[in-house]
């Protein structure tokens, strides 16, 4: 006959279990090769708490070991433990750490200071994080520690500290690392327009890489010196186009590079300027009105008075 045996459960008590975790600590540290160890931390990523624990008990035990403080504070500040975070970051920083290492405490600092800025209640908590994420963006910026093809999400945290200056410094260095990038000439252009920066460069750049809407960015390059009443330069941009283009583009460009010419009051220069085009555009009734009523706008009486010449002797002959 077969007896039954009774079985006893045993269920360990919360302190048996954290025992049980410091021991496997102990061992997952000093007996796990180093690649390994980080492996098995990073598997518990989803559960925070255990993590936690794991990385508390290790940095115990090897308080020296950089990477595993680091991994320790970077799920405290998830876990919301900002105190300690704080004041493991503190300690590190006091520390003269390698150049990688010294990228990792500034941006978890960042990171920690963007929690109790998105978190906390107290209106002067949130400001003063805020500032120092400031300081912090500047401290990276100017140790040149950004991601390298992460430029997009460090332009996206400038945002946070409403600091133009910050975000026009990420936007140069991304452009810095791609001057083709019609996005960062773009982030540049209006960055600098919003600050009061000369703007005129970027534009340029704009007419240069973003081909499809160049025209647009020429008429506002045109705008700028216009509106900074540099008036041949707005001209030297539009004359530089008109002698590239034909058709109705060359008509365009004409008509508007005269109409700039006489609001600088350059009539010497207009006088040049359509003498050299009125044979190409003698054909056209919209351009001959117009070259004709500059003339007499301007006292060019002697110029009207040839040009009208011409086009009369251009009609009888065709």
């Amino acid at each position: 006959m077969f007896q039954n045996k009774k079985r006893r459960l045993y269920v360990i008590t919360r302190i048996e279990f954290i025992e049980i975790l410091i021991l496997f600590s102990f061992i997952l540290y000093f007996l796990f090769p180093k690649t390994l160890l980080k492996h098995v931390v990073v598997s518990e990523e989803k559960n925070y708490d255990l993590a936690f624990v794991y990385l508390e008990n290790m940095v115990r035990l090897s308080p020296d070991n950089h990477f595993l403080t680091i991994e320790l504070i970077n799920v405290a500040i998830k876990l919301g433990k900002f105190n300690l975070a704080e004041k493991l970051l503190i300690s590190l920083d006091k520390k003269r750490l390698i150049r990688k290492s010294h990228v990792k405490v500034l941006k978890l600092f960042y990171e920690l200071e963007k929690q109790i800025f998105y978190y906390s209640y107290d209106v002067k908590k949130k400001n003063k994080a805020k500032k120092e994420m400031g300081y912090i963006l500047k401290k990276i910026i100017l140790n040149k520690f950004l991601d390298k093809d992460n430029y997009q999400k460090w332009y996206i945290e400038s945002s946070l500290v409403e600091d133009k200056k910050i975000q026009l410094d990420i936007a140069l260095y991304a452009y810095i690392k791609n001057r083709r990038s019609v996005y960062w000439i773009k982030q540049c252009y209006y960055l600098a327009g919003q600050l009061g920066y000369n703007r005129s460069v970027w534009l340029e750049r704009l007419i240069k890489w973003d081909r499809k809407k160049s025209d647009y960015w020429i008429n506002a390059l045109v705008n700028f010196y216009i509106e900074k009443k540099k008036f041949i330069k707005a001209f030297d941009v539009v004359n530089k186009v008109l002698e590239k283009v034909s058709g109705q583009k060359k008509e365009k460009y004409f008509l508007k590079a005269l109409d700039i010419l006489q609001w600088g009051t350059k009539y010497k220069e207009v006088v040049n300027f359509t003498k050299k085009y009125e044979d190409y555009f003698i054909d056209s009734i919209i351009v001959s009105n117009k070259i004709l009523t500059v003339y007499l706008n301007i006292g060019a009486l002697k110029e009207a008075d040839r040009f009208s010449r011409k086009l009369l002797k251009a009609n009888y002959e065709n």
